[in-house]
């Protein structure tokens, strides 16, 4: 048997769980405790599940390329409906050759407690 680890199988280890994109069906990316996904049935699922938001505030230099993934992830993120931004506001920065971004995003989620 070939052992799949969850970051082969998409989940990413992050401040709240592991999140799971969403092969379930749920609308949005699912938050775990654990490494590994619930084993419900759908209706136990169904019944289950909750839905929770993260917000967050970040200054983004998009001349770093750490903080122009995060923009990019964002961008995604509310492209897919996973997010809503709140607040946008970008100052060029000529003397840098930067944009300055101020950010303030809602990530959602689905989590099942226990699990």
């Amino acid at each position: 048997m070939v052992k799949i680890t969850p970051e082969e199988r998409g989940a990413i280890d992050t401040e709240h769980g592991w999140v799971w994109p969403d092969r379930l069906g749920l609308g949005l990316p699912m938050i775990t405790a654990g490494p590994t996904p619930p084993s419900l049935n759908r209706d136990a699922m169904d019944a289950a599940v909750q839905y929770v938001t993260y917000g967050y505030v970040k200054v983004l230099d998009l001349g770093k390329p750490e903080d122009m993934t995060t923009y990019q992830r964002v961008a995604n993120m509310v492209a897919s409906g996973y997010a809503d931004i709140a607040v946008e506001d970008r100052h060029l920065v000529p003397e840098r050759n930067t944009w300055l971004v101020l950010l303030r995003w809602y990530e959602k989620y689905a989590t099942i407690p226990g699990y």
